[in-house]
């Protein structure tokens, strides 16, 4: 043996695999292969999350977000400070100095009360007022509903014949909307025996009617007729 003869010895080395050539290499008709699909074919790459065309997994599933670790939280100012305490009201605000120096004006002028006291326009002026919300009538399901008293009212109505009602509405009135009482009236579920008894006056007013002379002038008759009315049944 020389180096012109050299050879590997025996069994070292095996013979390779031919894939891909055809039924002559002996592997069968794919020549192990398989049948189709891109793995049957030469070049084919396995990729992560690939699923052979289909929606892979990781866009099926729902997302629930991420944690931004560059988020900034930024913390709004009020620069109104009267839009800070519920006690404002908006319909009120432009109304009320002049409302209270009216009263006081008549309080102490025309009627000559001279008390050395302080008189507040709303109870929601005492330091430490907290208003009971809280309503029997409207406890559903062991919760406190809104505050309504619709069902105090259809009782009444419904016990005695002798009660009489008057809702006095504005057109322009945003805070109590008349069709809303209109609708809540509609469906209290009474007889026309007591409804007859619920009278609605309307006037070219918002919420005060006190605010439009010509409306206050009506406020005032309407009321006073009804009054008048109920005193002689």
């Amino acid at each position: 043996m020389n180096l012109s003869n050299l050879q590997h010895a025996a069994g070292s080395r095996k013979q390779r695999k031919r894939v891909g050539r055809g039924e002559g290499s002996g592997h069968g008709g794919t020549s192990t292969r398989g049948h189709k699909g891109a793995k049957s074919r030469s070049g084919y790459k396995s990729k992560i999350g690939f699923e052979g065309g289909q929606q892979p997994l990781q866009r099926r599933v729902p997302k629930f977000g991420f944690t931004n670790p560059n988020r900034v939280e930024y913390k709004g100012i009020n620069l109104d400070p009267m839009a800070m305490s519920a006690f404002t009201d908006p319909q009120s605000d432009a109304i009320s100095p002049a409302y209270t120096m009216g009263f006081l004006d008549y309080y102490h002028g025309s009627l000559g009360v001279s008390k050395d006291l302080t008189y507040a326009t709303s109870a929601y002026a005492k330091e430490g007022f907290k208003w009971d919300w809280k309503h029997q009538g409207n406890n559903f399901w062991g919760a406190d509903a809104a505050v309504t008293t619709l069902p105090d009212m259809a009782e009444a109505l419904s016990k005695d014949p002798h009660v009489e009602v008057l809702i006095m509405n504005g057109y322009y009135d945003l805070a109590t909307v008349f069709h809303g009482v209109e609708h809540s009236i509609a469906h209290m579920g009474l007889p026309s025996s007591a409804t007859d008894r619920i009278k609605m006056t309307y006037y070219e007013a918002g919420h005060m009617m006190y605010t439009h002379l010509p409306s206050a002038a009506q406020f005032r008759q309407d009321l006073k007729s009804f009054i008048q009315g109920t005193l002689k049944k």
